[in-house]
């Protein structure tokens, strides 16, 4: 932002595009306002237990930190294929 401000020259995204990066939610409401399609997605906050009803995806589903960015929280484990590896998944996430 202070690069912006004051019309320094960079190599990496801007303020906004990093926004975008590491918030899943704005990124995606971004995506649908600008007509594009875009996956499915559901959030599961911290603390919040699943239920297999309230799973609203089909599997195998991609699990990943809604505020990271840069593949931080991403891991071999991120895709899950059942309920029990996504609340392993979401528990270990929510854990760091």
């Amino acid at each position: 932002m202070y690069l912006d401000q004051n019309n320094i020259a960079y190599t990496s995204s801007n303020f906004n595009a990093h926004k975008l990066d590491v918030d899943k939610s704005l990124a995606k409401n971004r995506i649908r306002f600008a007509g594009l399609s875009t996956s499915k997605s559901q959030i599961i906050t911290c603390g919040e237990v699943p239920t297999v009803s309230n799973i609203r995806l089909k599997y195998p589903i991609f699990i990943k930190p809604k505020d990271r960015g840069g593949g931080l929280g991403i891991s071999p484990d991120s895709i899950v294929h059942n309920f029990e590896d996504l609340c392993a998944q979401v528990a270990f996430i929510s854990k760091r």
